[in-house]
């Protein structure tokens, strides 16, 4: 069987979230225009997710979009003074699922939970109880229906932040199991917590099972708020304004990724953790993003949503499992009657 290398494409769409101007106390002294730059910056960013699927079906690739439960329930909210509330959320879930083409068969539209706050402790930011997992997910999902509609349920979920070597803590996946999720992608970062997550040929960080039937789908290089001026990424100051870095940093995963699948004679995954905000401030005309999707197809990469990865993992982990031998059965000598 011939092995292929697998670009996983997953946006974390998740801003605006009461991030536009914070004010110390909420609600704010001026609540319409702190609403009205809320809803300015979330139409710019369905506009370049809208912009973003046009690419992505150009070049037939498929995508999935994480999507935080707080994001759509802020999005839906209407500024003060509007007269019908119901008629603006009506509007805007129709604009959303528009913006995200979500009836598309190559859009996969996941959970990337509800508030954004983390399932480990990273970064200093504390992580929310394991047992309240669960429970994130399924707020975040009826968040996500009540805009989708309730015909696909999430077997998918990005993990907030992401964390060195993923998920780990066990009440946790075996909550995320109980809610139906079949994958989740959370080994988002390297040691010390950086947004830069290795893949060499000793270490790939590859698919692998994190409980019973869960899978952990990692992902590769840098998370690409690397590129911006953001917080966490001070290191990273040679992405920034630079596209030529940018591209090469990416197209480095798929040159790696290449060798250690010809080398290895396996099937590779490639883990990509982009964020539609960030990428409309570094590669506003799209000009990054689609020169490495063209450079991976050039080089015989398949780009794919993460669920359309976990469906050939699944594949992968099956064709692997040694076929259990039957057991046989104990022959039962019959007993010596004694006669007396």
């Amino acid at each position: 069987m011939v092995k292929a290398v697998y670009l996983l494409i997953g946006f974390d769409s998740e801003r605006p979230r009461h991030e536009i101007e914070p004010p110390k106390t909420f609600p704010p002294k001026n609540p319409k225009s702190y609403y009205m730059a809320q809803a300015a910056e979330l139409n710019q960013n369905l506009k370049f997710i809208s912009k973003i699927n046009g690419a992505c079906n150009k070049l037939r690739a498929g995508r999935t979009f994480f999507v935080l439960g707080k994001y759509l329930q802020v999005a839906l909210h209407a500024p003060p003074g509007t007269k019908s509330g119901a008629k603006h959320r009506e509007k805007m879930k129709a604009l959303i699922r528009k913006s995200f083409d979500a009836k598309n068969p190559l859009v996969d539209i996941q959970s990337h939970g509800f508030s954004h706050r983390p399932f480990e402790d990273v970064q200093g930011r504390k992580a929310i109880p394991a047992s309240q997992v669960g429970k994130e997910f399924r707020i975040a999902e009826k968040a996500k229906q009540n805009v989708f509609g309730k015909g696909d349920a999430s077997i998918g979920l990005r993990g907030p932040l992401g964390y060195p070597g993923g998920l780990k803590k066990k009440t946790a996946i075996r909550a995320l199991e109980k809610q139906g999720v079949l994958f989740i992608s959370t080994d988002l970062r390297g040691s010390k917590s950086s947004v830069y997550a290795s893949q060499t040929a000793a270490f790939p960080r590859q698919p692998r099972f994190v409980g019973k039937k869960l899978v952990e789908m990692p992902s590769h290089g840098w998370q690409d708020t690397a590129f911006v001026a953001h917080p966490e990424t001070s290191r990273s100051k040679r992405f920034l304004g630079n596209p030529a870095e940018i591209k090469k940093s990416l197209k480095s995963l798929i040159d790696n990724a290449v060798k250690i699948s010809s080398s290895k004679n396996r099937n590779v995954f490639v883990g990509l953790t982009l964020h539609p905000w960030a990428m409309r401030r570094y590669d506003p005309k799209l000009e990054i993003f689609c020169s490495v999707l063209k450079y991976a197809k050039s080089k015989g990469v398949r780009p794919v949503s993460y669920t359309q990865g976990f469906e050939v993992v699944s594949k992968d982990i099956a064709s692997r499992r040694p076929v259990a031998k039957p057991k046989r059965k104990k022959q039962v000598k019959p007993r010596k009657r004694k006669f007396r």
